[in-house]
């Protein structure tokens, strides 16, 4: 919060972005106090709306979930739930971002959801951020026929998922059985075009990586004791995020380089 309020205090340009006099911003003490005031919220809205409409570019995007590890005796209304790296206690975070990494839109959800109500809703959110975006890119996880149907039905987009061979034991077998929605999918996914995107997908892994290790998203204070307030406490750092990320672009700098910004 602190970095959020000198840029807009101090910055002409996020002063004009914002359509925001710094005379009118409050102190930074009144801002820490104030956090779950509504108007603050608003205005913390306003600035991640504005930020991610700015930052959004190009057709693809790509979407994946991590684990927000918890302290079961600080955390109590969080749950457990499998990540690729086991069993943990806390919260998911779901979110897309675009090929430079900045985040479309996110939702956190308990340990124990499973992937693809969340991958839906965000993945509408996303691209209402960004209505150009035609191409969606998911793990083996995201390789479901209701999540194919729903991106090309309902957001005229094509999901391109990295196969999931189930009880077909390979990819190769997954390929040949595959049928309808799937199969129509999976020519996409199999063209050089789909492997391209697929190989890009590390950068939402790289996004993660820069939330916990410089954002540290994954520490949860105190004062988070249930869903709506670990989504109110990792929305105001995703903005955190998106805003180093657009001081990078207005200085014509490359996007992800934060680390300088937070030393």
């Amino acid at each position: 919060m602190r970095g959020l309020y000198h840029r807009l205090k101090n910055s002409r340009l996020w002063a004009r972005l914002f359509n925001l006099k710094p005379a009118n911003i409050p102190h930074l003490a009144t801002l820490a106090r104030r956090k779950n005031d509504s108007d603050l919220r608003r205005l913390r809205d306003r600035l991640y709306k504005k930020t991610t409409t700015n930052l959004a570019s190009g057709i693809a995007a790509f979407i994946d979930a991590s684990a927000i590890e918890a302290d079961p005796k600080l955390h109590p209304n969080a749950n457990w739930g499998y990540s690729s790296k086991g069993m943990f206690y806390g919260y998911q975070l779901h979110l897309a971002c675009d090929l430079k990494g900045a985040v479309l839109f996110f939702t956190v959800t308990k340990a124990s959801s499973k992937e693809i109500a969340p991958a839906k809703y965000v993945l509408k959110e996303a691209k209402k951020i960004n209505p150009k975006l035609k191409y969606l890119t998911g793990d083996a996880s995201y390789d479901v026929t209701a999540l194919y149907r729903y991106c090309r039905k309902e957001l005229d987009a094509k999901l391109i998922a990295r196969i999931n061979p189930r009880r077909a034991i390979t990819v190769d077998n997954a390929i040949s059985l595959a049928k309808g929605e799937r199969k129509r999918a999976f020519r996409l996914t199999c063209s050089r075009f789909g492997t391209i995107l697929l190989n890009k997908r590390a950068v939402v892994e790289q996004v993660f990586s820069q939330l916990k290790e410089i954002i540290r998203i994954d520490e949860l204070p105190f004062w988070v004791k249930k869903l709506s307030h670990a989504k109110e406490h990792i929305k105001w750092l995703i903005l955190a995020y998106n805003v180093l990320l657009y001081t990078n672009k207005v200085h014509a700098e490359n996007l992800r380089s934060i680390k300088r910004l937070v030393a």
